[in-house]
Parts: C-alpha cells; sequence; structure tokens
C-alpha cells in the first residue's frame, strides 16, 4: 500500500495533502460558525427560558454533525486521551456552552493533529530535499502533530480574549443602565433583561451572559448560582465584583440599588483613571515619532544649506 500511495508521484500527493488541509479547515470553519450560530439564536431568542438553558432546538442536520463526531470521539476515546480538566469552563467563557462543543472542541483538536502530522510528513519526504533522514522526519512530523493538537487550543483562547475585551469595554455602560432600570422599580430579573437588549447593539457576547443570568435567576434553585456562574463564564474582575456584591446583598437583604450605585461609580472612577493614564503615556509614545518625523527633517532643512555652501 505504502509502495502505490508512493507511486503517486510528488505532485499528486502535495496535491492531494493540500486538498485535506483545505477540507478540515473548511469543516472546522462550519462547525464554528454552526455553534456559533446555535448560541447566538438560544441567547437572542424570544422563546422560554426553558430553551434559553436547555439549548433545545437543534436542528436535523446539526444533530446528524454532533453525532457523528461524537462517534469519532467514542470510538477513539478522545475524551481519555485529549481532555482537560477545564474544558467546558474554558469553553463557556469563548461562548459555547452547548452539549456539543466539548465534542467539537476533541474532535477539531484530533483532526488538526493528524493534518498537522501527515502535511508535514509529507512535505520533509517529498517536496523538501534538506536531506533529512527518515527517522528526523518522523521526529519533526512529531512535533507538527504537537502544535496541531494545541492550535484549537490557541484560537480558543484568541475568541476568549476577544469576548472579554468586548464585555469590558461595555459593562461599565450596561451597569449604568441596569442601576437605571432598578430604580424604575423593575427586579434585578428584568433588569437583566432590559439591560440584555440594550447592549445588543455594543456587545453580543455581554447580551448572551446577562440574558443567560436573568433565566438562571428565575430558574435554578438558589439565587447565588446564576452569580456563580456568570463570575465563571467572565473571568473579569467588574463581573466578579458585581456578582458578589449582587449574592452578599440578596443573602443579606441590602438594597440592590445602592450596592448597583456603589458599583456603578467604580467603574466609571477606573475607567477615568484607565482613560488619565493613556492621557499620560501618550507624551512619552510620540518622543519617537516627533523625533523621526519633526526634528530630523528640521535638522536636515537648517544644516543643508551650510553643507552645500561648504562643498
Amino acid at each position: 500500500m505504502l509502495d502505490a500511495i508512493l507511486s503517486l508521484g510528488p505532485n499528486r500527493l502535495i496535491t492531494i495533502a493540500v486538498f485535506l488541509i483545505l477540507a478540515m479547515a473548511a469543516i472546522a470553519v462550519y462547525f464554528g460558525w454552526q455553534a456559533r450560530k446555535l448560541e447566538r439564536e438560544i441567547a437572542l431568542s424570544e422563546q422560554d427560558p426553558d430553551t434559553l438553558l436547555s439549548g433545545a432546538g437543534n436542528s436535523d442536520g446539526q444533530k446528524r454533525q454532533a453525532s457523528f463526531m461524537d462517534a469519532i470521539v467514542s470510538q477513539f476515546n478522545l475524551r481519555h486521551h485529549l481532555g482537560q480538566n477545564d474544558a467546558r469552563e474554558w469553553l463557556a467563557s469563548a461562548g459555547y456552552r452547548n452539549a456539543e462543543a466539548e465534542i467539537a472542541f476533541l474532535f477539531a483538536r484530533a483532526v488538526c493533529a493528524v493534518v498537522f502530522f501527515f502535511a508535514t510528513l509529507l512535505y520533509l519526504s517529498f517536496v523538501a530535499n534538506y536531506g533529512y533522514a527518515r527517522v528526523a522526519c518522523f521526529a519533526l512530523a512529531l512535533c507538527a502533530a504537537f502544535v496541531g493538537l494545541w492550535t484549537p487550543s490557541l484560537w480558543l483562547n484568541a475568541v476568549s480574549a476577544l469576548r472579554y475585551a468586548s464585555i469590558a469595554r461595555t459593562w461599565p455602560n450596561c451597569l449604568d443602565y441596569l442601576l437605571i432600570c432598578v430604580e424604575c422599580g423593575l427586579t434585578i430579573d428584568q433588569g437583566l433583561r432590559e439591560a440584555a437588549n440594550d447592549a445588543q447593539s455594543q456587545s453580543a457576547a455581554l447580551a448572551d451572559e446577562l440574558s443567560l443570568t436573568s433565566a438562571e435567576l428565575s430558574y435554578l434553585p438558589r439565587r447565588r448560582m446564576a452569580y456563580d456562574h456568570l463570575a465563571t463564564r467572565v473571568s473579569l474582575d467588574p463581573v466578579r465584583d458585581f456578582c458578589f456584591a449582587m449574592a452578599q446583598s440578596e443573602r443579606y437583604g441590602l438594597p440592590i440599588g445602592h450596592t448597583i450605585r456603589i458599583l456603578a461609580q467604580k467603574n466609571r472612577d477606573a475607567r477615568l483613571r484607565e482613560a488619565e493614564q493613556k492621557a499620560a503615556a501618550l507624551s512619552a509614545k510620540l518622543t519617537l515619532p516627533l523625533m523621526v518625523f519633526f526634528f530630523l527633517p528640521l535638522l536636515i532643512l537648517t544644516l543643508a544649506p551650510l553643507a552645500m555652501r561648504l562643498l
């Protein structure tokens, strides 16, 4: 079988490898797009909160995709070999909370490792004439497989970072809007729902989290669990302070409006300090551009007539 594969020639093998890589990349992008679309539809739909919490409403095509990936994960026992203890929390922080997210993550890790291994092995064996021994080519292919194994994790980190940046940018305005809702007589559940609708145009991630928290406050046996889940999914200090303060206020019977007012003032002060720090660092950042684009041309214009006269 190996001789039959090698008899195809390097050009055909390269074409097959490139086609496989593009196919796997297209499959991964499609699955990620479908998962993100499903999460957004669940979070922003006007269905029952039961649907929001359970993640029901998957189409038949999505169920077939999930069953295919689940079969691959179960067949090769990828949960045992590639699983991570904090994978669920990691995926939830990136916005993937449905039951198929962990399966898709393990499937993507295995596929990327296999694709990176064979692509590197084919490249070193038939394309690049570096003169490596077979053992060296195999070792480099194993290193590439290790890189491919962690590529989905790096992509997940990047998605989480972008999501956290969007939430941190919108959180102070959302807290001010929540304060207005609470002071107008709404409960914290209704206020979170209204704040989610208002934050949709600025940050879909924050609207998603607030909608889920509002549903959990209504249906979980203990309200503190909803705040704990929000603090776990969004690992930002302002959000954690909000969750801790809300849990303590409801436990000891403190006025929620007063607590939110203190948190909103704290966030406004923090945003003002951040703006002042950026303004203070602006002069240092402008030093090099001023020297290159202002003082250097001015020096040349000043000394050029004297240099021409001396010459």
